[in-house]
């Protein structure tokens, strides 16, 4: 029954997770809270995006966008073309797979 419940990720060629874009209506306390816990939090453009950088090697992120609704969009890595720009839309989530670049920023 084990091995039924091992993730089978790294067999599909999913290496890791490159974002998480979480969407609703942050009120200035709740940025404040955020800034507190994460050390690498910079305010990015005029639309309010906060942006947390979890790894500098990794590039992973976690982006806080204002919005009239909750959802989380999660964007994962893979490297099986099988798998690039495919989607997944469940009730307030939303998953995305991207072709890791070697070398590249994404």
């Amino acid at each position: 029954m084990h091995q039924y419940m091992v993730p089978n990720s790294r067999d599909e060629g999913i290496t890791g997770i490159q974002t998480v874009g979480i969407h609703g209506e942050w009120t200035d306390g709740d940025l404040k809270v955020v800034e507190a816990i994460f050390e690498r939090c910079v305010q990015n453009g005029p639309d309010g995006l906060l942006e947390i950088e979890l790894s500098g090697e990794s590039k992973q992120r976690i982006r806080l966008f204002p919005a009239d609704s909750y959802r989380m969009e999660i964007t994962l890595a893979a490297d099986n073309s099988e798998h690039d720009r495919k989607r997944i839309e469940m009730p307030n989530v939303i998953l995305n797979v991207k072709m890791e670049k070697k070398g590249l920023d994404l």
